[in-house]
């Protein structure tokens, strides 16, 4: 489907293009991109702040400008808006729908994302995107726009982690390191309000223990004064849940887990290919400590997928009031995208932090 005639035939987005200075963003102007038959054409109201965008971005801004390909990378994965054209076919969506999703990461298995070409201009800091229908839903009415921005990466994230992957039961014991981020925050509603978790321990600091409890948290561990594995040493605990890229974690996760059956949910990985946390493991003490604790630790590398369905049933919790949003700070307009990335790596933030688009 082309561009409705009715609309402008550029956009205003953060790029990193051939114009743009060493380790910087600019705000430009981008012809306004096609609605593909399975896409929606949306108007961006909110955009979350994820650690992928600052990662994917230093890397981008460390390629010499006459290397970047046109039109130019434009951040930014997870938006809430406002449809303004749909795909021949594109089902269940009209202009006027008020829509979250994930936009620029490629359906499949795995964190896919496109970094050369038109492809990468399709990120949700700009006033108009597009994004796959199959990865969008419909907002919930009771989220603002900005609420509903900061849940698609990291619910999927969380979503993949304690439903798909960890599998939690009813009644299960479940830990997570991390639970006052992002992912961390989610993930702790979900083991507590939507798997129905016996015991949800998670890791914060003492400031975050409040917010951790009001997640759903039974237990909040100071990581700062207090080690997990002693506090929960023998716990038998069915699954350990890492969202921020923990040291020795082989080790210090076998001593609360479950012998043989417990599984250490990895969302950092190796320190080779983590970009999300604290990890200062070396590549070749992670290889060893998994070797030494392999047979005891069921160990699994999780990423985000692409998964509307699994958004659509958030979308139906959040609306019923099981889970709720937790946003930290709002960023106003694409001139604090970059005051919001460096809050976001500082690892200070406690929830989401998302940029309003509109005023």
């Amino acid at each position: 489907m082309a561009v409705p005639p009715t609309l402008p035939a550029t956009r205003t987005a953060l790029v990193i293009d051939r114009e743009t200075p060493p380790g910087q963003f600019r705000v430009a102007k981008l012809p306004m991109p096609e609605c593909g038959d399975d896409e929606l054409l949306v108007e961006v109201h909110a955009c979350g702040i994820n650690a992928l965008d600052w990662f994917i971005s230093g890397a981008i801004q460390r390629v010499p400008a006459f290397m970047r390909q046109d039109p130019g990378y434009v951040p930014g994965k997870d938006i809430s808006g406002v449809v303004i054209a749909v795909g021949s076919r594109a089902a269940g969506y009209r202009p006027g729908d008020a829509i979250f999703g994930l936009t620029g990461l490629t359906l499949g298995p795995g964190m896919v994302t496109q970094l050369g070409g038109d492809g990468s201009s399709r990120g949700g800091f700009a006033s108009h995107t597009t994004i796959k229908a199959a990865v969008a839903a419909p907002k919930p009415a009771s989220l603002t726009h900005v609420q509903a921005a900061g849940i698609p990466l990291a619910g999927l994230t969380a979503w993949k982690a304690v439903v798909e992957t960890a599998k939690l039961r009813e009644g299960g014991k479940v830990l997570i390191l991390g639970g006052a981020g992002g992912v961390g925050t989610l993930a702790t509603q979900l083991a507590k309000r939507y798997c129905k978790a016996g015991t949800v321990a998670v890791t914060c600091s003492a400031a975050s223990k409040e917010l951790a409890s009001s997640c759903g948290a039974d237990l909040a561990i100071d990581y700062k004064s207090e080690n997990f594995e002693e506090v929960l040493k023998g716990g038998d605990f069915d699954s350990v849940i890492d969202a921020v890229g923990t040291n020795d974690k082989f080790q210090r996760a076998a001593a609360v887990l479950k012998p043989d059956s417990g599984m250490l949910v990895d969302l950092v990985g190796p320190p080779s290919i983590g970009y999300l946390g604290t990890n200062k493991d070396s590549l070749l003490k992670f290889a060893l400590q998994g070797f030494k604790y392999g047979a005891s630790v069921r160990h699994q590398i999780v990423g985000v997928e692409a998964n509307g369905p699994a958004l659509r049933t958030m979308g139906r919790l959040l609306e019923e009031g099981t889970l709720k949003p937790v946003v930290d700070r709002v960023f106003q307009g694409l001139s604090e995208v970059q005051a919001a990335l460096d809050y976001n790596k500082s690892g200070a933030a406690h929830g989401k932090l998302v940029v309003s688009l509109k005023e």
